[in-house]
C-alpha cells in the first residue's frame, strides 16, 4: 500500500471479491493454473473523506486455459459400441500425439457413491448387478 494510505482506514472499504473455485473433476485438479491474480486500485482521500483520485491500479492477470482432449463425437460411438457387448472398456487414443480422446467403460456407474465411502446398499446394488459378475 501507498505510504500515505490510512491502513485501518483502508481495511474497512475493501470491494474485493472472491475467485469462483474449482471444487471437482478439472476445474479442481487444475485451479492453480486456471485461477490467475486480482487487480487492486489504491484511491486517494482527501481531508473530507471523499475519494479525489487514483494512487495507483494493478490490472488483474487472466489464469492459464486448460483444453481437454475428449471428443464428444468420439465418446458417444464408444459408449454406444460397448453397451451392444454389456461388459467392455476401452480407451481411444490419437496415434499421433496421445491424446485420450475417449474412455468408456460398461456397464457405467456413479463414481461420487464411493465419495467419502461407498453406502452397504449401494454396494450390495452394485454387486447385484448381472453385468459385474
Amino acid at each position: 500500500m501507498p505510504d500515505d494510505v490510512d491502513k485501518e482506514d483502508a481495511k474497512k472499504f475493501t470491494f474485493y471479491q472472491g475467485d469462483v473455485e474449482g471444487k471437482s473433476n478439472i476445474e479442481k485438479i487444475m485451479n492453480d493454473y486456471l485461477r490467475g491474480k486480482p487487480g487492486a486500485r489504491y484511491l486517494r482521500r482527501n481531508a473530507k473523506g471523499t475519494i479525489d483520485g487514483i494512487l495507483r491500479e494493478d490490472p488483474p492477470e487472466q489464469g492459464a486455459n486448460v483444453f481437454l482432449t475428449i471428443d464428444a463425437r468420439i465418446q458417444a460411438i464408444a459408449e454406444e459400441a460397448l453397451r451392444a457387448v454389456s461388459r467392455a472398456g476401452a480407451v481411444v487414443v490419437d496415434p499421433n500425439n496421445g491424446n485420450v480422446l475417449a474412455m468408456a467403460t460398461v456397464p457405467s456407474f456413479d463414481p461420487n457413491t464411493f465419495i467419502p465411502s461407498i453406502k452397504a446398499k449401494d454396494w450390495k446394488r452394485c454387486r447385484k448387478t448381472e453385468a459385474i459378475h
